[in-house]
């Protein structure tokens, strides 16, 4: 009967061990949800910011042409 104690003891360390991993898995699986919320969340700011940015570069060189437009018209 001794045998079947220490079996049942050595199973019951498996099962925890086991348990242990798949938590750890979970805690993993969780903290990659999140970290790849947050880059997508980075990556749409990055967005953004490019657009806002192009479009302040369209105005800066529509104001170059309109610029290069007057002074032509005074023969500057």
């Amino acid at each position: 009967m001794r045998g079947l104690g220490e079996g049942a003891k050595k199973v019951s360390v498996a099962v925890s061990d086991i348990n242990r991993v798949l938590q750890n898995i979970s805690d993993a699986q969780k903290q990659i949800g999140s970290d790849v919320h947050d880059i997508s969340g980075n990556m749409k700011s990055i967005t953004e910011s490019s657009i806002d940015v192009s479009d302040e570069t369209r105005g800066v060189m529509d104001s170059i042409t309109t610029l290069q437009d007057t002074t032509n018209k005074f023969n500057l």
